[in-house]
């Protein structure tokens, strides 16, 4: 800039007269074209490669993405350059519906409704984010009291989620038939008002649903079991879209990278973990503390691949698919094995 008013002052004063000759203007006039270029390079800061990348998730609203909130807010996304834009839905069976505009780069949901996502769209399941056997939960009214009471009631579930998989574990265990109860269609967020007004006999879905029902409703509903007590554990899958994996498989990998930072930086600070979700969602802590119950091992293993295939075998009974799911296209491992090889076992 000082050169610039050099070269102004210059101009104006007898050394840019009019006798100093066309030549000498034209000098100048030059310089000064050159100088106020410069400034403007200088005054307009450029987008470099450091700018951090904007992806999106969908997801659902429940705790069971705590490490997800873990790597953003602990900046390990940053980290890997790439900025976390989160988008929340009704339950991780409403995000996959979204997440079918093929507009965004991730969705987080329950495993069914991932391993359909590879079917009817051909994405791919790029992690098994979480599980567990306690945020399961099915609430019901008070008055039933045993297995037998069950029948002939009505119960509420997001049909077509993983927590159809729950309800089947229920009625193998009683050796209930499929007409035993009936099972209707809900939104989490309609489950527990339906349930208090007495409409339904109760709800299958996950945690803090229990916590928000016995709050509304109090004596009037109980829990009747958690997922883990028939087996059935909540699996929380991480999917990308097909071409995106194609085409960009390094953005993938940071992005893994930093999710099993967060994974692993859950599991070691469980007390922050529950403030870091608690702010999140907007839940008090009681609620927020069941994810002290969860794993986030980032793993393809024996114990993921003998679950999943549970799943995937129930998606066949169910029709949700045509055919059977062929892990070795549904999945892509690559993105953890970039990180760490031994997150993944071979089949």
């Amino acid at each position: 800039m000082k050169l610039l008013d050099r070269a102004h002052r210059e101009v104006m004063s007898g050394n840019g007269r009019a006798d100093a000759g066309i030549e000498k203007r034209g000098r100048l006039r030059t310089a000064l074209a050159a100088l106020a270029g410069i400034a403007c390079i200088t005054l307009i800061p450029p987008a470099t490669a450091a700018d951090p990348q904007t992806v999106t998730l969908f997801i659902g609203t429940t705790p069971d993405y705590a490490n997800i909130y873990v790597a953003r807010d602990k900046g390990f996304f940053e980290a890997e350059g790439l900025k976390l834009d989160i988008r929340l839905f009704p339950s991780g069976s409403a995000a996959t519906d979204g997440f079918r505009s093929g507009k965004v780069e991730f969705v987080a949901s329950g495993d069914i409704p991932a391993m359909r996502l590879c079917e009817v769209m051909g994405a791919k399941v790029i992690a098994p984010t979480g599980f567990d056997g306690f945020s399961p939960v099915f609430m019901v009214k008070s008055s039933i009291k045993t297995p037998e009471d069950l029948k002939g009631k009505t119960f509420a579930s997001r049909l077509g989620s993983s927590g159809e998989l729950f309800v089947q574990k229920i009625r193998d265990k009683y050796k209930f038939g499929p007409n035993d109860f009936k099972l209707i269609n809900l939104e989490p967020t309609d489950m527990v008002s339906v349930l208090d007004r007495g409409d339904i006999d109760g709800f299958f879905w996950f945690s803090p649903f229990e916590e928000r029902s016995q709050q509304i409703s109090g004596a009037k509903v109980r829990l009747f079991m958690r997922g883990g007590e028939v087996g059935f554990t909540n699996e929380v899958t991480l999917t990308a879209r097909g071409d995106l994996v194609e085409k960009n498989p390094d953005m993938i990998k940071h992005f893994l990278k930093a999710l099993i930072k967060g994974s692993d930086y859950a599991m070691a600070h469980r007390d922050e973990t529950v403030d870091i979700v608690s702010a999140a969602l907007k839940l008090d802590k009681k609620a927020s503390e069941v994810t002290r119950q969860m794993n986030f091992p980032m793993r393809f293993d024996k114990r993921l691949y003998d679950r999943y295939g549970e799943s995937a075998k129930f998606m066949i009974e169910k029709k949700f698919v045509e055919k059977p799911v062929d892990f070795s296209t549904c999945f892509w491992t690559d993105g953890i094995a970039a990180t760490d090889p031994a997150r993944v076992e071979k089949r």
